[in-house]
């Protein structure tokens, strides 16, 4: 099992905090791009189109190509995660560009709710987040099981860089995820003991320093 927070929360790997697992048809497990995938037998190899797959291993000609012989641009995989969604989640800044110009559905939600953007800033990839939020992608978005959205996603990860994205797109601090607690209560529950990075992101929400000493 997991080791979790006072808050609930999954405890960091390697800079990441990752959503808590769901299922997925079968139990769910993470991968480097921070998604979570179907696992079992055949893993998430069940449905995986060649363009989901060229669009995760950033095959750029190689998904220009499937597009143009007619792949559907928003075909999923069993859980429902689009190659829009995978090249987000890798950074694939590129191949993400080109499946939105084709029509890719950039507010598209998988089994649990998660989208692209979430994608993106569970796996830190700045220059993703910003191309998806220039296209429109909702930052207010809520997941199923917790309603998070990105902008605590941001804050989980102690991630100044991609908590300013967000905010300056609009997204919205106030909002609440089914505990009660908004990004800037989940914000002032994890600086305790932090450094400068979690500083920023409660400067970034307007978090008054002697409101996180008082916690």
């Amino acid at each position: 099992m997991k080791k979790r927070n006072a808050s609930g929360w999954p405890a960091r790997q390697h800079g990441r905090t990752f959503p808590p697992q769901r299922n997925c048809d079968n139990p769910p497990r993470s991968n480097p791009g921070g998604f979570f995938v179907c696992s079992g037998a055949s893993g998430c190899s069940r449905s995986r189109t060649p363009l989901i797959v060229a669009a995760e291993e950033g095959e750029t000609d190689r998904v220009a190509e499937l597009v143009e012989r007619g792949a559907r641009v928003d075909a999923g995989d069993d859980c429902k995660w689009t190659a829009m969604m995978r090249a987000a989640s890798r950074g694939h800044t590129d191949i993400l560009a080109f499946l939105l110009d084709h029509g890719a559905d950039i507010n598209h939600t998988e089994k649990t709710g998660y989208t692209a953007l979430m994608g993106a800033v569970i796996a830190s990839r700045p220059e993703a987040v910003r191309l998806l939020l220039t296209r429109g992608a909702d930052p207010d978005i809520q997941e199923y099981e917790n309603g998070q959205t990105a902008l605590m996603l941001a804050v989980r990860n102690r991630n100044p860089e991609l908590v300013r994205l967000l905010l300056s797109a609009g997204a919205d601090p106030e909002l609440v995820n089914k505990s009660g607690k908004s990004a800037r209560d989940l914000a002032l529950e994890a600086s305790a003991g932090e450094g400068e990075p979690m500083q920023q992101v409660l400067t970034a929400l307007g978090c008054e320093p002697e409101a996180a000493e008082k916690r």
